[in-house]
Parts: structure tokens; C-alpha cells; sequence
């Protein structure tokens, strides 16, 4: 399936518009601009859970114990959602 989004309309001798273009192969029965906001959601999220691991070290945390990593997790993606 594809979606073609109207970005802007530029204004010259002609009006031309201007669109951006996206294609998505998907199994479920989605219509193209569920299948848009859907995968817009999903790359949304993977890009704050990469900004996580990088700039939080999310991946090395020391403790052995759930809780501790449970109480790490939720302070550092408080301080990330302050910082953005």
C-alpha cells in the first residue's frame, strides 16, 4: 500500500505542490492511512527506546535486582522526557 502527503503548495508561475511519499507491505487489514499512523507510531517509539539505551546507558545497568532496575528505568526516562 502507499500514501502520497500533501507537505506545501509552492507558489510560482504555477502552483506546484509538494508531497512526500511512503510504502508499506503489511499483513493486517489496514487502510493506507491506518497503516501510516501505525508504523509513524512504532518508528516513534524505537527512536525514544535507541535514544534510551545511548544516552542513559539503559543497557549496562549493574544491579541484580529487578526493583533497583525497575526504579533506575522509570528515574532516567523521567530525566530523558524533562531533557526533550
Amino acid at each position: 500500500m502507499a500514501v502520497r502527503k500533501l507537505i506545501k503548495i509552492e507558489r510560482k508561475l504555477l502552483d506546484i505542490p509538494v508531497y512526500e511519499y511512503f510504502c508499506y507491505v503489511a499483513t493486517e487489514g489496514l487502510s493506507p492511512i491506518e497503516a501510516h499512523r501505525s508504523y509513524g507510531k512504532r518508528a516513534t517509539g524505537e527512536t525514544w527506546i535507541e535514544e534510551y539505551k545511548s544516552q542513559m546507558n539503559a543497557g549496562h545497568l549493574r544491579t541484580g535486582e529487578f526493583w533497583a532496575n525497575a526504579a533506575l528505568f522509570q528515574c532516567a526516562v523521567l530525566v530523558l522526557n524533562c531533557i526533550n
